[in-house]
């Protein structure tokens, strides 16, 4: 959240936060004072502790969608093999942290036969 320059102080200001785990119970708040965009080249002002926060016991499930490419690097262009690699870790990651209340899944579709690969699903059958 940011508070305008020249806003009179003392100032209240509202913005409603969730809380990244299910049953997490405290969170760490900093304030910063500067105008740059980046969080590293303000001045800290202070850290301060937020607990007895009402856990909230979500379940649900997150499903990614990956390819053979994040896998195997071939068979298509070098971000799009990099940015599916980096789903499969985020799934990975998703789903240690988020573990048991939320399940993380990751979808990775076989060969599509497109005008680009009939040649290829032609060699194979």
């Amino acid at each position: 959240m940011r508070i305008p320059r020249n806003t009179t102080i003392p100032v209240t200001r509202t913005e409603r936060f969730h809380t990244v785990y299910p049953g997490q119970t405290a969170v760490s708040i900093e304030i910063y004072q500067g105008e740059h965009e980046r969080v590293k080249y303000n001045h800290s002002l202070r850290e301060f502790l937020l607990e007895g926060i009402p856990a909230i016991h979500q379940q649900g499930a997150i499903v990614n969608l990956g390819s053979i490419a994040g896998q195997t690097g071939l068979g298509s262009s070098l971000p799009y093999a990099v940015s599916k690699a980096a789903v499969h870790g985020l799934t990975k990651s998703l789903a240690r942290a988020l573990a048991p209340n939320i399940r993380v899944n990751c979808v990775v579709p076989g060969a599509v036969k497109i005008i680009k690969t009939i040649h290829l699903c032609e060699r194979t059958a």
